[in-house]
């Protein structure tokens, strides 16, 4: 099994782990403040459009929002993407192999502090990066939280190429678990992670750059390559 602990990522390159640390902890410090005096005020995700593939959006209740996937792809278009602490977001898809592509538009952060569970495979994108709060809890079969883009063509002929990688920071304070054999990433600008990361056989990856290609051949997560990236793009996750 695999588990991430405290870890910064920045696209710096040949600098030493304490120098690389010192600017990232100030950053996410204040991120982080910024974040918590708006908690108690968050929404379900809002505005929900799917803009490729096939699916369904619903409210079963004040606290859920549901995503039934019917296609092995989805792309879909969420003004916001928020998740209070007493809310969750469920993916029911075809299989472990499907995705569904979020794409947030959200001028800010999305902030995470509820449950996202999948037996698939989810995707979060937004450019102004997010933060997955201690209270989040995250099930899927896998998962890439990112603030670079990817374009939605790309994404259902299977090409997963990130760029724009100068996007906001993402940084994890809850517990992020992927299915055995599946995956953990998590790709921005700036990467931070004070929480828990499990892939029981699977692949986790943290990496800060301006442009990544994801292989998703064959079983999960083959191939993970960042450019401009600085070289232990996994520092602070322990195999166990």
């Amino acid at each position: 099994m695999k588990k991430a602990s405290t870890s910064v990522l920045r696209p710096e390159i040949r600098i030493q782990i304490r120098t690389l640390l010192a600017k990232p902890f100030l950053v996410a410090a204040t991120a982080a403040w910024c974040f918590a005096g708006g908690a108690t005020a968050l929404a379900s995700p809002e505005g929900g459009q799917i803009v490729a593939g096939q699916g369904q959006i619903s409210r079963p209740d004040a606290t859920s929002t549901q995503i039934t996937q019917a296609s092995d792809r989805i792309a879909i278009d969420w003004q916001t993407f928020n998740v209070a602490n007493n809310e969750s977001v469920n993916f029911d898809q075809p299989t472990a192999d499907s995705v569904a592509l979020n794409r947030i538009l959200d001028q800010n952060p999305s902030q995470i502090f509820g449950a996202i569970n999948a037996n698939g495979q989810v995707f979060l994108l937004n450019p102004n990066g997010m933060i997955f709060g201690e209270s989040a809890q995250i099930n899927v079969a896998g998962l890439l939280a990112t603030s670079m883009d990817l374009r939605t063509d790309d994404f259902m002929s299977g090409n997963i190429q990130l760029e724009g990688g100068e996007g906001g920071l993402i940084h994890n304070q809850g517990v992020l678990q992927a299915a055995p054999g599946g995956y953990v990433v998590l790709a921005g600008g700036a990467v931070l992670n004070e929480g828990v990361i499990l892939a029981d056989l699977g692949t986790i990856q943290l990496a800060a750059g301006s442009t990544a290609t994801l292989d998703f051949q064959g079983d999960g997560l083959l191939l993970f390559e960042v450019d401009q990236a600085i070289a232990d793009s996994i520092v602070g996750v322990d195999s166990a």
